[in-house]
C-alpha cells in the first residue's frame, strides 16, 4: 500500500492486488487497483482516527477479493495427470501436532525432483543435505536461516537456494509456524539429511 498527500490539500490511498483470472483466460493474472481520495477544507486537517479507519477498508476490501496460492503438479497416484491444490487447505490439513516441531508432506516425487511442505514451529538442527540442492519458497513466517556461520534475516515471500553440502538451519522468530514450499533436486535417498554438530 502507498501512501500520498497531494498538494493540493487531498489525501490518497491507494491499495493494489493480485487476482488470479477466471480459468481458460490468456492472462493468468490482473491487477485491481482500489483508490480512496479524502478532500479536507483548506487549513482544516483530517482526523488521524478516520483516515487510519478508511485505509483499513481499502485494505479490507482488497484481502476479501485475493486468493490462496496453489501449487500445480503431477498427480502422485496417476501417471500423466496433474493436480492443482490449496497450499493453504493443505496446510490446515496438515498442522502440526502439539509437541510437534517439524512436519514434511510429500507433495510430488521423481528421480530428478521432489517437492515437499515443511513446516517449522521453532527451528531446525543444523543439518546437511548429502544428496540435493534445495530452493526454499517461504509461504508463511519470518525468521533467519544460517548458511555456514552467516546469519540471514527471511519473511515470507523470500527464496532462498542451498546446495547439497552446505550446513544449514532455519530459525522461526514469528509467534506462528513457518511454512515453505521446498523443491529437491535431485530427489533425496533415505540418507539425505545429515545432522551436524554446532562448533564454536
Amino acid at each position: 500500500m502507498t501512501f500520498d498527500i497531494k498538494r493540493r490539500g487531498a489525501w490518497l490511498v491507494t491499495a493494489v492486488h493480485m487476482i488470479p483470472a477466471p480459468r481458460g483466460a490468456d492472462a493468468q493474472w490482473e491487477s485491481i487497483w482500489a483508490s480512496l481520495s479524502f478532500e479536507r477544507p483548506r487549513g482544516k486537517h483530517m482526523k488521524p482516527a478516520i483516515f487510519l479507519l478508511m485505509s483499513l477498508l481499502v485494505c479490507a476490501a482488497c484481502l476479501d477479493t485475493a486468493s490462496a496460492a496453489g501449487w500445480i503438479g503431477p498427480d502422485e497416484k496417476l501417471s500423466g495427470k496433474y493436480n492443482a491444490r490449496d497450499l493453504d487447505r493443505l496446510l490446515e490439513e496438515n498442522k502440526l501436532a502439539g509437541g510437534e516441531n517439524i512436519k514434511v508432506v510429500t507433495l510430488s516425487r521423481g528421480s530428478r525432483s521432489a517437492t515437499m511442505l515443511v513446516q517449522v514451529r521453532d527451528r531446525e538442527p543444523l543439518h546437511r543435505h548429502a544428496d540435493s540442492d534445495i530452493t526454499v519458497f517461504l509461504l508463511r513466517g519470518a525468521g533467519e536461516l544460517r548458511v555456514g556461520k552467516q546469519m540471514h534475516a527471511v519473511k515470507s515471500g523470500d527464496v532462498m537456494h542451498i546446495p547439497r553440502g552446505a550446513v544449514h538451519a532455519y530459525i522461526n522468530r514469528g509467534p506462528e509456524p513457518a511454512a515453505a514450499l521446498v523443491v529437491y533436486s535431485p530427489a533425496p535417498g533415505p540418507k539425505d539429511r545429515i545432522l551436524v554438530e554446532d562448533k564454536p
